[in-house]
């Protein structure tokens, strides 16, 4: 039984890894993708992302539960056990007063909803099992643990700890719902008064960020509302990233190059399905909720140029950023 409790504990910190990876692009890619709404203005009060504040801490719970497996701690238990009631609490409390918002959800939403489900059924099944075999006494103590336990042990969590925590630090204006720019960013306290094209041409680079002013490089992020994409939806814009990243030129800062520039209509026909599914979303929603839907598809323009020879861009075409960088 020890070594399925080994291969448990390696396969909750692999899916950890994965499932923090897939939350920090969901963040970014949900905070990215904004509505510019026309009651937008700099003073709005700053909301945190509790949900996935908590799906954060959650999934490096998973991993240190994974781990604690791995080496077959008689802790492991226990420390699945907190990581099944911090899923649990997602589930039950955060997931519906912080996550899903009035209204009923969405098809991919309840279908995502129910995939986060099926793996806390199964991550409880887990944590019954490491439980029963700590029970029958083949977990080792504490005291017993030998230095290649520690060595596992030591080494898996302050990686852990170190890219959770990075990451964690490089979206922290996000998950606590302040501006970039914000006193609390260590930038100027006084606000500035911002203004806004009636046009937002879409251009997105490989890079962590938001909407910009490409003149000034000023972020305009604190005047746009965030709003929820299908799940199909961000699937198109990752398809397009990942189109992206594959061709792009590392060694431009810009991220403007390609490697090949003959590569150009396979990334704009990667972006023309994303934006095209963007729009019909935006399109349903302005029939379903048409006063209070804050997006109009008419703010939206994507913009077709060549990626090799760009021109520098007008003071009032925004770029939108997005990141896949989390490696």
């Amino acid at each position: 039984m020890n070594w399925l409790v080994s291969f448990i504990g390696l396969f909750y910190c692999v899916a950890a890894v994965i499932a923090l990876r897939a939350i920090l692009q969901g963040i970014v890619i949900d905070s990215a993708l904004i509505a510019l709404s026309a009651n937008n203005s700099t003073s709005k009060q700053a909301t945190p992302q509790w949900g996935n504040i908590w799906l954060l801490d959650g999934s490096f719970l998973v991993g240190l539960a994974g781990v604690s497996a791995v080496i077959q701690w008689d802790w492991a238990p226990w420390i699945f056990a907190l990581a099944a009631f911090w899923q649990a609490v997602y589930l039950a409390y955060i997931a519906p007063k912080w996550v899903d918002g009035p209204g009923p959800m969405d098809e991919d939403t309840k279908k995502g909803r129910q995939q986060t489900r099926n793996a806390f059924i199964v991550f409880l099944l887990a944590t019954i099992f490491v439980a029963y075999v700590h029970e029958l006494g083949l977990l080792t103590t504490t005291s017993n643990l030998e230095w290649l336990h520690w060595t596992v042990a030591v080494t898996a969590i302050a990686f852990g700890l170190t890219y959770y925590g990075y990451q964690a630090w490089q979206l922290k204006s996000l998950l606590l719902g302040q501006p970039l720019g914000s006193p609390n960013d260590g930038e100027n306290t006084h606000q500035r008064e911002i203004i806004f094209p009636n046009k937002i041409q879409v251009r997105i680079n490989q890079s962590l960020g938001f909407f910009f002013n490409q003149e000034t490089g000023e972020p305009i992020q604190d005047a746009f509302e965030l709003f929820d994409l299908p799940i199909s939806v961000e699937d198109l814009f990752d398809d397009w990233m990942v189109h992206w990243v594959n061709h792009m030129d590392p060694t431009d800062p810009q991220r403007l190059r390609l490697l090949d520039p003959a590569d150009w209509p396979t990334i704009q026909a990667c972006a023309q399905r994303a934006f095209d599914a963007l729009i019909a979303h935006i399109q349903q929603q302005e029939q379903e909720s048409p006063t209070t839907y804050p997006l109009k598809t008419t703010q939206f323009e994507l913009l077709a140029e060549g990626v090799a020879a760009a021109p520098r861009v007008h003071p009032q075409v925004l770029t939108l950023k997005a990141s896949f960088d989390f490696w």
